[in-house]
């Protein structure tokens, strides 16, 4: 009780009200290049608007320059070239967000997202057009589940510059023919003794950056080709990190949660280069992910236990501490979107109240509604340390909240984590809402990775058929929570 009272005082210290975007990013120093903005759930109303706001000070006040988001690429790249009007085909951005069709939906088609694209959308066209080439902000996407459509882009690129190029890579992806747009019955298809596509997708790699730097010249200067050079090549490395991701999903399970964070890590290091390109001198990125992808995975039991890493902890450690700021949203009780059938329909869930002895439960007991905690403030840094030496559970809330009883959610989602160098800021919102869909049910089409619905495969085009005996869970074993 004492221990608990004292952490509660500690935070007190550290705290601050009004926990507004402005006062927030007062709290990050101008030294920072990166700031990572995570949320506990996936379906939180207050999380993801914060965040926007947040975005939108980053943007206006301190020159950010692009934001990269835990979304596949090329539906994210669909999004980036309307905010930059380099898309003539979406006027809107429930539009934009079209490509946004595999589960989960709701993850980006929601009105939070929608309302924040507008902004930005404005923003961008408001620049002088001399200066939008170095002024205007970008929407990327990091996340590596797009193997059946990342192929297809880059062909289709391809296809656009020299016909004999986009030919060979139309021959090296047909060895993921046979799977249609289901990636998770690729790494079925291994563990039944399928070939690997591991060697096509590696070269088509080197020849996709070869093309690419024929023309490096050529295009400097001229934003659309540039945008679009960057993401061929940055889809010809989302095959080749997803094939490794797939191949490890039965072969090295423990493995494919560090090939996604790292893949997502070099995608924004990708983007960091992108921009230095473009002649922008220090490039300034936000990151949207998930509270276990921002935060720093060396003080949880992820990394203590399991040798997780994350993409926070990564950063960190390539650009040093004092240039990345982590940011971490959290909650107590309330409301979430999500599903409780992996594949199924998203609706709005009561949330269970903390368990005792979580972090939560400690920030809850600090009082106010909504505060944020300054972790590096240094006149309550040493009280801090002392207060926070023991880890505590943490909750973590994917698109599939498993909450039917105390003991499925502490199994489904908490961890063990050490607050105090986990994050640099953390706000908390006691109680929080669910996030609004843009679509009735939010729950999207079966297609690449995680995304697909049941564990069932049809048999079509020559597939190989694979039935629920193979994946009697629905969701794939890497990825229990949704996060």
């Amino acid at each position: 009780m004492e221990e608990a009272l004292a952490a509660v005082q500690a935070l007190r210290e550290a705290s601050f009200e009004p926990a507004t975007a402005a006062t927030i990013v007062q709290h990050i120093s101008e030294d920072v290049d990166w700031v990572l903005l995570g949320e506990a759930t996936h379906g939180t109303h207050e999380f993801y608007e914060l965040r926007a706001e947040i975005t939108k000070v980053l943007i206006e006040e301190r020159g950010f320059n692009a934001i990269a988001t835990e979304a596949d690429f090329p539906d994210a790249f669909r999004v980036n070239q309307w905010v930059c009007q380099l898309n003539n085909e979406d006027s809107s951005p429930r539009e934009a967000l079209g490509a946004f069709k595999r589960f989960p939906t709701w993850m980006w088609r929601n009105e939070e997202v929608a309302t924040f694209l507008q902004w930005l959308h404005a923003r961008n066209d408001a620049i002088e057009e001399e200066e939008k080439r170095h002024r205007m902000v970008g929407f990327y996407g990091m996340d590596i589940y797009s193997l059946a459509s990342s192929t297809h882009s880059v062909i289709e690129y391809l296809q656009k510059i020299d016909s004999q190029a986009a030919e060979a890579a139309r021959k090296r992806y047909s060895c993921f023919d046979r799977y249609g747009s289901d990636a998770v019955s690729y790494a079925f298809g291994l563990a039944k003794g399928h070939t690997s596509c591991e060697t096509d997708a590696i070269t088509q790699l080197v020849e996709t950056l070869k093309e690419v730097g024929k023309r490096r010249d050529q295009v400097s200067g001229k934003l659309s080709e540039e945008e679009a050079e960057f993401a061929a090549v940055s889809n010809a490395r989302v095959v080749k990190e997803a094939e490794q991701y797939y191949r490890s999903m039965f072969f090295a399970e423990n493995l494919t949660w560090n090939i996604r964070d790292k893949h997502m890590t070099e995608t924004a290091c990708h983007l960091r280069t992108h921009l230095l390109r473009k002649g922008i001198k220090r490039p300034k990125i936000v990151v949207w992910a998930h509270n276990t992808h921002v935060g720093d995975a060396r003080n949880t039991d992820m990394g203590r236990t399991r040798g997780e890493f994350t993409v926070g902890q990564l950063l960190r450690e390539k650009f040093g501490n004092s240039a990345v700021s982590l940011v971490g949203m959290t909650t107590y009780k309330g409301q979430v979107l999500a599903t409780d059938d992996w594949g199924g329909a998203c609706k709005p869930m009561e949330l269970r109240t903390c368990r005792n002895g979580s972090h939560e439960a400690l920030l809850h007991c600090v009082g106010p509604a909504r505060y944020g905690v300054d972790l590096r403030s240094a006149p309550a840094a040493g009280a801090l340390t002392e207060a926070l030496r023991q880890p505590r559970l943490q909750r973590s809330v994917g698109v599939l909240y498993q909450g039917a009883s105390e003991q499925e959610e502490l199994e489904s989602h908490y961890f063990m984590g050490w607050m105090r160098h986990q994050w640099d800021l953390l706000v908390h919102i006691d109680e929080t809402t669910a996030s609004r869909p843009l679509d009735a049910d939010g729950g999207g089409e079966d297609g690449d990775g995680v995304g697909d619905g049941d564990g069932g495969r049809r048999a079509e085009d020559g597939r190989d058929s694979f039935t629920e005996d193979d994946d009697p869970s629905g969701a794939p074993p890497t990825f229990p929570s949704g996060v």
